[in-house]
């Protein structure tokens, strides 16, 4: 039962901020600008919104919460992946930006941290089931798709 609730309340927490993450990168120009549109009563990104509600409902069919669970975690371990990778990509492509915070555990500008939580994430997500990894690199392959096609360039 405590499984459930905190699954229900992890993926109601997503959908949350998937509609307006969605919302922010249509504003940005990084999704479709369709997706920015905001309800004039509400105030509420109501396309992006709809958009979300659509995918927990095609999810909400497979009939598995542990595979839509899971499906979640593959999300969660790609992302803390790129940005622990994009931590250590900067700390050599740009040494000298400053940075409003500091990662403790550096060997020089080797960061420690960030190297152990690339790896675990992908230790963690090899342990995943085929079927969830297969959604799991279709899903980030539309993503990708979508990201080359409404991306911009971004300011330097």
């Amino acid at each position: 039962m405590i499984a459930l609730c905190a699954t229900a309340n992890t993926v109601l927490m997503m959908m949350f901020a998937s509609s307006r993450i969605s919302y922010g990168m249509a504003r940005a120009g990084s999704l479709p600008g369709l997706l920015s549109r905001i309800h004039p009563g509400r105030h509420t990104p109501w396309t992006a919104i709809l958009l979300v509600g659509a995918g927990a409902l095609f999810f909400m069919f497979t009939g598995d919460i542990s595979f839509v669970a899971n499906i979640s975690n593959f999300t969660l371990f790609v992302t803390f992946m790129v940005v622990n990778l994009s931590v250590i990509v900067l700390r050599y492509k740009e040494p000298g930006s400053t940075r409003p915070f500091s990662i403790p555990g550096r060997l020089g500008r080797f960061p420690v941290f960030p190297v152990f939580g690339l790896v675990s994430c992908i230790f963690l997500l090899v342990h995943l089931e085929p079927a969830v990894l297969g959604v799991g690199v279709l899903l980030t392959g539309i993503g990708i798709v979508i990201a080359l096609f409404y991306g911009k360039e971004p300011k330097r």
